[in-house]
């Protein structure tokens, strides 16, 4: 099982319900011992490959533009990105390196996507986590027809939030807390 980096359940709903336009974030690697999984093409032949090499986790998160699952992090899984060689766009990622992290439901997008949401608490579900398969980069190369040389370097492996989007949050989210902090405050002295 993962070392505890997990909030229980209680303080989660706790932290959702005092901060509601908060988001919450997972350290991925060995901070969590979790790692994840993220299959972002809609093409049903790519998704039934990638089933057919990725074990199914017991937790999944939709949202946004795709479906990622949870993994058991392990020593020497080895983050990556895999794009279509011809349009460019990301078909699967696999998160879990020092200084990586998810977003957890019920989470917000900073872009028009939808709100990410779980089939079930992450925490209740830590104990039944897979281990990601052996090589599943050069796996999942393979069998999706996709030379690894065309993948090398191709994207950051290491996703962060862009550097200017840092500070545009903590704005966004600063402006929402002032306002219910002032809304509150209006309520206590009417």
């Amino acid at each position: 099982m993962p070392p505890s980096a997990f909030v229980e359940d209680t303080l989660f709903k706790v932290w959702c319900s005092v901060f509601p336009d908060e988001n919450i974030s997972l350290a991925l690697g060995s901070a969590s011992g979790i790692c994840i999984i993220d299959t972002l093409t809609t093409d049903p032949d790519m998704v039934a490959t990638i089933q057919s090499i990725v074990p199914p986790s017991p937790w999944r998160r939709t949202g946004g533009h795709g479906v990622a699952g949870a993994y058991n992090w392990v020593e020497g899984f080895a983050p990556f990105v895999i794009r279509h060689p011809q349009t460019y766009q990301i078909i699967v990622r696999g998160f879990g390196g020092e200084g990586q992290y998810t977003a957890l439901p019920p989470s917000i997008r900073y872009d028009d996507a939808p709100s990410y949401e779980a089939n079930c608490f992450l925490g209740g579900v830590l104990h039944r986590l897979p281990n990601p398969p052996e090589g599943c980069y050069e796996r999942l190369c393979a069998a999706l027809g996709i030379l690894e040389d065309e993948n090398r370097g191709v994207g950051d492996p290491h996703i962060r939030t862009p550097p200017w989007m840092g500070p545009v949050w903590r704005l966004k989210h600063q402006f929402a807390k002032m306002q219910r902090d002032l809304s509150n405050w209006r309520s206590l002295t009417n």
